[in-house]
């Protein structure tokens, strides 16, 4: 076997007349059955391991104490807010929207 991947010039029809050859059989429908389902176990575990990431990095930026927060004796019109934390949100946000992006794609690729 060729560990090729598919050919960019391979068109939409010749796709579909290949999985249509393949689910012809029932070996070929239970191998795209299972093939479909060992991908969707795949990206499962990618996407917890990502989101388990992404809670590790939120916890330790929660558990970080800026220097803003020690306590001060000082009169309570001077004490400033602590800076809000706006880099460890954004930076979640953005890993969430990618795993969404690429569930989506994953999804879009079985339906295609």
């Amino acid at each position: 076997m060729s560990s090729e991947r598919a050919s960019p010039d391979l068109s939409t029809a010749d796709y579909e007349s290949i999985e249509a050859a393949v689910m012809e059989t029932a070996r070929g429908r239970w191998f795209l059955g299972e093939y479909a389902r060992r991908l969707r176990a795949a990206e499962t575990q990618a996407i917890l391991a990502a989101l388990d990431r992404i809670e590790s990095k939120i916890d330790a930026g929660a558990q970080e104490q800026p220097a803003e927060m020690a306590v001060v004796a000082a009169p309570p019109s001077s004490i400033a807010a602590p800076p809000v934390r706006a880099s460890a949100n954004s930076a979640a946000m953005s890993a969430i929207e990618a795993l969404a992006q690429l569930s989506g794609q994953a999804q879009a690729s079985l339906t295609a």
